[in-house]
């Protein structure tokens, strides 16, 4: 199953990007794909701008690591979707990285063809918001 890391360098501190990275519906004013969120405990359901909805389970928060993890149920067009955020300081800033393995959910669809490029797009805007606060 094909896994994908994508990183991106923030002149932040750590800590504010953690507190937006495990926000669930933080996502929203950072990943412009993404109009609506509703967050129950473990659970987030995320409207796209095309109207389509993405139901995800938070698996594992650690706020020592600073690491998210979590699943896409349904939504997208992959399987076996497995999400972790990891926030990591340096001098200056910090380092985001976003790693996912999922599967296309047609055998013929290459996940490895589109997604990085989806993740590298959106973590760019996580960038971009975080230098702004």
């Amino acid at each position: 199953m094909p896994a994908f890391e994508v990183s991106v360098d923030v002149d932040v501190a750590p800590g504010t990007a953690w507190e937006v990275v495990r926000d669930p519906c933080a996502i929203t004013r950072w990943y412009p794909r993404y109009v609506r969120c509703h967050a129950v405990r473990d659970m987030r359901i995320l409207e796209r701008a095309d109207g389509v909805k993405v139901q995800e389970r938070f698996l594992r928060r650690d706020e020592d690591a600073m690491t998210l993890t979590s699943t896409v149920l349904s939504g997208l067009a992959c399987t076996d979707h497995l999400n972790i955020f990891r926030v990591e300081p340096l001098e200056p800033g910090c380092r985001i990285t976003w790693w996912t393995r999922a599967e296309g959910a047609d055998p013929a669809s290459d996940v490895g063809a589109w997604l990085p490029e989806e993740h590298r797009t959106a973590l760019a805007g996580l960038r971009d918001y975080l230098e702004d606060i």
